[in-house]
């Protein structure tokens, strides 16, 4: 079965040239690290955060509302990808700013 090729409409395409198909493969990107958050790890930076797993301000915070807070509490839900890079991101930017510890 050939690939459809894609088209803006009534933009022809370019002499000898051709859109990008529909349905290519897409390749993982080199050097990319895993950026998931398992369940422990969530309840973690949200603890860590001084947060509660379900709260109204959590899910502000995060932009989630708190029936999904509440099933990623309960393990029935993933972690939204965007959500677990804020979260890394907030934990990053803590660790960085607590001053040294004078010896």
């Amino acid at each position: 079965m050939p690939l459809k090729i894609a088209r803006p409409a009534g933009i022809a395409a370019p002499a000898g040239q051709d859109f990008h198909a529909v349905g290519s493969i897409r390749r993982p990107r080199e050097n990319r690290e895993n950026l998931s958050v398992t369940h422990t790890e969530y309840l973690t930076l949200i603890y860590r955060l001084g947060l509660k797993p379900c709260s109204k301000k959590t899910a502000k915070y995060l932009g989630l509302s708190v029936r999904q807070l509440q099933r990623i509490y309960a393990a029935q839900a993933s972690v939204p990808r965007p959500v677990a890079l804020l979260l890394r991101l907030y934990n990053d930017l803590l660790a960085s700013n607590k001053p040294a510890k004078k010896s």
